[in-house]
């Protein structure tokens, strides 16, 4: 161990672990995993990685499709949104009538979830949702194989005006 610390295998990063982190904390709490300043720089680089699309999955192409869904159902939604603080992205904000109620839509990929059914998020993208649902107790899932399994506009309207009218 480098300058005295202790290294301990738990099956995370320290990555991921302080992804974990700088998405939990606000600017009023005292990090866990790093001393100022070493999390001031820590989150800079990870706001500066966000910026440029680093956080990039597979699942870019699925987000356009339902985002091209929703736009032909005249829901007002934005692709790539941030929560308020910036730290924590969310694949499609959906603006819904009335008052333009904020809920965020997670457009799952095959590498958020396990291969074989039943499809479950995989731990870091889990962590992440339990993170959104503090800032947004509603927020609404496509998940890639359900949305593989509809066949046409038609349907794929249907199953998201399913899903929007559950949080209405």
């Amino acid at each position: 161990s480098a300058h005295g610390v202790k290294e301990i295998n738990v099956g995370v990063t320290l990555s991921s672990d302080l992804q974990v982190e700088l998405a939990y904390a606000s600017s009023e709490e005292e990090p866990v995993l790093l001393a100022q300043p070493g999390y001031g720089i820590a989150r800079r680089v990870w706001l500066e990685a966000l910026a440029e699309g680093q956080q990039a999955d597979d699942g870019e192409l699925l987000r356009e499709e339902v985002h091209h869904t929703l736009q032909s159902l005249g829901v007002d939604s934005e692709v790539a949104w941030r929560t308020d603080d910036g730290m924590l992205p969310v694949d499609v904000m959906l603006f819904l009538e009335p008052h333009g109620k904020q809920v965020p839509l997670q457009v799952d990929g095959r590498s958020r979830l396990t291969c074989s059914a039943p499809h479950r998020l995989l731990g870091l993208h889990l962590l992440r949702d339990r993170v959104l649902r503090q800032r947004c107790p509603v927020f609404l899932r496509v998940p890639f194989h359900e949305w593989e399994q509809l066949r046409g506009e038609a349907d794929r309207a249907a199953y998201l005006q399913a899903k929007l009218q559950s949080v209405s």
